[in-house]
């Protein structure tokens, strides 16, 4: 990608307004409609918490779209049912419903973001995501984007040795045969989500 610093991310704050709700942080664009767009972003654990995905998001996509920034399992987060749920009935008091839905999982919020599911589902994005399958069988998704660089992971404890990329193995073929897309990008761990975010943002929302 080129120019790849030049990218400008966080919140603008003459196009959207946050709010915190409990765990979630929550960017709603200043301008609304009945029916919006909500784009999930899960983060991984240690410094990729809310705070860091917001910061590492890009701005055009904060116009066009609720985001919400959520902690994932391992950081003590509620899990995607219950954000959603929370979601719901906060924006139900601001007169507006969610028309098309895409979750993202960064890191260990990966399998965060294959918890999602639902007939508003659009697009499941896992950024660098750890390799871990969904725990529920026969949970579809309309489409996958699974984007990693197994390289980032060699220092883990689980996938610390290069005979293990396996588990990556295994992980882009459960995606391809899901219909969902593969990258094997050279990007370093901490700036997956501004790259994920950025090239796949048409993906995410229309």
């Amino acid at each position: 990608m080129r120019n790849f610093s030049k990218i400008e991310t966080g919140l603008p704050k003459d196009k959207a307004k946050l709010q915190k709700h409990g765990q979630m942080l929550i960017a709603l664009p200043k301008k609304q409609s009945a029916e919006m767009q909500v784009l999930f972003i899960f983060g991984g654990i240690y410094y990729a918490n809310p705070d860091f995905m917001l910061k590492n998001t890009p701005q055009e996509l904060f116009e066009k779209a609720v985001l919400v920034f959520a902690p994932c399992r391992y950081e003590g987060g509620q899990g995607f049912d219950t954000y959603k749920k929370q979601l719901v009935t906060l924006l139900k008091k601001q007169g507006i419903s969610i028309r098309a839905l895409s979750v993202c999982g960064f890191s260990g919020g990966g399998a965060d973001a294959l918890e999602a599911q639902g007939p508003d589902l659009k697009v499941v994005g896992l950024i660098d995501a750890e390799p871990i399958l969904p725990k529920k069988k026969g949970n579809r998704y309309p489409e996958i984007i699974n984007a990693f660089n197994k390289k980032n992971w060699f220092d883990n404890e689980t996938y610390g040795e290069s005979s293990n990329y396996k588990y990556f193995e295994k992980f882009a073929h459960w995606t391809k045969k899901e219909g969902g897309l593969v990258e094997e990008a050279k990007v370093k761990h901490e700036w997956f989500p501004k790259y994920f975010l950025y090239k796949y943002r048409k993906r995410l929302l229309s």
